[in-house]
């Protein structure tokens, strides 16, 4: 008799546990939803700088053939709104310019592509901070520079 109630017992509190974390991973956002919406880019900044000895060196030079680098492979965004839609849309805009590509969300949730749809030019960054006001993201180039621009953003209207 007291083994079937311990039995009764574990299985009630394996059931309250398990229906606890479904309850909580139903509420949690995905990745998807935790991106759309209006974010003005605040900062494009290179992290890669020439290094010798304890002596960093970065000039106009440097940063003219990284954005030369680069620009083989992607749009360089200044100054810009992106607003994500919940359709896979992402609209770009600086002024009155405006254009409108497409997005998504590849791997584990950390990888966005963004293609435009009037070239062949598909863009790779890693998400590596996405919070409910702040984005970083870090292009992903074939050149193997991980991390050599970073872009940071704020939520707009929160």
């Amino acid at each position: 008799m007291k083994t079937i109630k311990s039995i009764a017992a574990y299985l009630l509190i394996l059931s309250v546990g398990i229906s606890v974390f479904i309850i909580l991973f139903s509420y949690s956002k995905t990745p998807e939803q935790s991106i759309t919406g209006e974010w003005e880019e605040m900062e494009w900044k290179y992290e890669k700088v020439n290094k010798i000895g304890d002596s960093i060196i970065l000039n106009s030079t440097t940063t003219d053939n990284l954005k030369q680098l680069l620009g083989k492979n992607l749009i360089i965004h200044e100054a810009e709104n992106w607003i994500f839609t919940d359709d896979g849309k992402l609209i770009l805009s600086e002024g009155k310019n405006e254009k409108t590509v497409s997005w998504r969300i590849k791997g584990r949730g950390h990888v966005l592509k963004i293609k435009y749809d009037d070239s062949d030019v598909i863009e790779y960054y890693n998400i590596t901070r996405l919070t409910e006001d702040e984005m970083v993201l870090n292009f992903d180039s074939n050149i193997q520079a991980r991390g050599i621009a970073k872009l940071t953003f704020k939520r707009k209207n929160i």
